[in-house]
Order: C-alpha cells, then sequence, then structure tokens
C-alpha cells in the first residue's frame, strides 16, 4: 500500500461518520487517489434523509453505483475497484459501498474502517 492511500484511510478513519462523510465518499476519496479521480462525487447530500434521495432515485445502492460506473466486473480486480457488500445491524441487512485494497476490500462503516475478504462482495466494479 502506498504511503499516499495509507494517509487517505488513516484520514477517513480519524473523520467522524456522517452522510456525506459515510461509505460512497470514503470509496470515491481512495479511488482518486489511486487513480486520479473520484466516480463517486455524484453522491453529493449532507444528511441521511438526502442520502436515501439520492439512493432511492436509483432502487438500491447497487442499482445507484452501476448508474454511475456500469455493470459489475469479473475478476481480476485491483485497487481502487468499488465493491458492494450486506452490512448486518440492528436495521437488518444494508448495502455498503467499499474498495479493493490488494486481495482486501476496505469498507467504511458507522462503526469505522474495517477490510472484509473480498470474496465477501456482492459485486465489484472495475475503476
Amino acid at each position: 500500500m502506498s504511503p499516499e492511500l495509507f494517509k487517505i484511510i488513516r484520514e477517513w478513519a480519524d473523520t467522524p461518520f456522517s452522510y456525506g462523510k459515510d461509505c460512497c465518499q470514503f470509496a470515491g476519496a481512495v479511488v482518486e487517489c489511486v487513480r486520479g479521480y473520484n466516480p463517486m462525487s455524484t453522491f453529493d447530500y449532507t444528511n441521511e434523509d438526502e442520502a436515501k434521495a439520492a439512493i432511492a432515485a436509483h432502487g438500491t445502492l447497487q442499482d445507484a453505483v452501476t448508474a454511475i460506473l456500469g455493470e459489475p466486473s469479473e475478476p481480476p480486480y485491483k485497487t481502487g475497484d468499488v465493491t458492494l457488500h450486506y452490512t448486518h445491524n440492528e436495521l437488518g441487512n444494508e448495502q455498503v459501498v467499499g474498495v479493493v485494497i490488494d486481495d482486501r476490500s476496505v469498507v467504511r462503516t458507522k462503526q469505522g474502517i474495517t477490510d472484509w475478504p473480498l470474496n465477501r462482495a456482492i459485486c465489484v466494479w472495475n475503476v
């Protein structure tokens, strides 16, 4: 992992979760560090209601990301590709966006930054 990428992840780990500073913006920041552009910048909201409205305009989070990045891809995956997972919480299953780093998927949830096995991803988009 490059020092720049490590710095981005550390900064996001130190930033409290809020809508507008959530999984979509985290993934966009990582992609921007790796690829030089932020494909997730259209996820521009500042609260939970705006986030839900942005996603609902497409259906699900997976639908919204697909509208931005195109159809999910097949392996091989590379650092900077965008992932989608289910996270389980008191409200049930929620979709969450992450990003491939090496052979893992790094995800920002309400509980913080975590990494999951890449094979747990529902789908992955090459960017």
